[in-house]
């Protein structure tokens, strides 16, 4: 079994599904709605479907969404602050703010989940040794 990503018209995956090759060709027939399948390897991050993921066919990679308008895509093929997280040698919980451009340190409250944060994209760092 290997896993394959049902596309839209626009390379956006809709659903990933774990068939043998040659029950992709049933799949194809099943549903009208999928304009393409295409093989997903789940050993390797970039080329491995989520729904919601736009296809990159030249490159053959799956790019999550896009999560602040201001990150940019690396050359692994992941979304990156402007600004690098700010690396601490504590255990230290960080946030992205989209509206200062720059990562918050959360509070312990925050950081221990008992109260609720405007942004959502939580960062942890913790000690390296």
């Amino acid at each position: 079994m290997r896993d394959f990503a049902a596309l839209d018209e626009n390379n956006v995956v809709l659903n990933v599904i774990a068939t043998d090759d040659k029950d992709i060709e049933w799949c194809e027939a099943f549903d009208p709605s999928v304009h393409k399948w295409v093989f997903s390897a789940s050993e390797n991050t970039a080329k491995s479907a989520c729904i919601g993921d736009t296809y990159d066919e030249s490159n053959e990679v799956f790019i999550r969404p896009k999560p602040f308008p201001s990150w940019v895509l690396n050359s692994d093929w992941k979304w990156v602050a402007p600004v690098s997280p700010p690396d601490d040698s504590n255990e230290k919980s960080y946030v992205w703010n989209e509206e200062t451009g720059e990562w918050r340190q959360l509070s312990d409250d925050e950081a221990d989940g008992n109260t609720l944060i405007p942004e959502f994209l939580l960062i942890r760092k913790f000690p390296t040794s």
